[in-house]
């Protein structure tokens, strides 16, 4: 891990009156005790390899902050990789592991429509029912 980019900082949520962004760091008030919370940005490892940016905040005091951060470093590889996953960055390397695995299921006639015989349903917009072609119609009514 780098430790040159693990840095700890402080921020906060006002915003500047004229633009309406954030001014996270550049707050003048973040000076006065009790104003912002603590963060601490780590670069890792990730599982395939790449490096990854991982940040927690809302610390109160930065000696909890500094604590937080050593704790992941200290941890193991795998685990200080996981904190930097997303769930969509972890679905994205599922698929790309599972892609080689997985087949497409074949469609069915019975499994789309519910009918064999002419493969159509037709619904009515008033009704959740299914309403069935009249082939399927005579052909349940007549015991088939």
């Amino acid at each position: 891990m780098n430790s040159a980019r693990d840095i700890v900082f402080k921020r906060c949520g006002c915003t500047d009156g004229k633009a309406g962004r954030q001014l996270a760091g550049r707050c003048p008030h973040l000076a006065e005790p009790g104003h912002g919370s603590w963060y601490y940005a780590v670069q890792v490892t990730t599982v395939g390899g790449r490096k990854a940016r991982y940040r927690l905040g809302g610390f109160q005091i930065r000696a909890a902050a500094i604590a937080a951060r050593q704790a992941i470093l200290d941890g193991p590889a795998d685990e200080a990789g996981a904190g930097a996953w997303t769930v969509a960055r972890w679905l994205r390397y599922w698929l790309a592991q599972a892609e080689p695995h997985l087949r497409r299921r074949p469609r069915t006639a019975t499994a789309t429509t519910g009918c064999r015989r002419c493969s159509r349903r037709s619904s009515s917009r008033r009704s959740r029912r299914p309403r069935w072609r009249a082939c399927c119609r005579t052909r349940a009514s007549s015991g088939a």
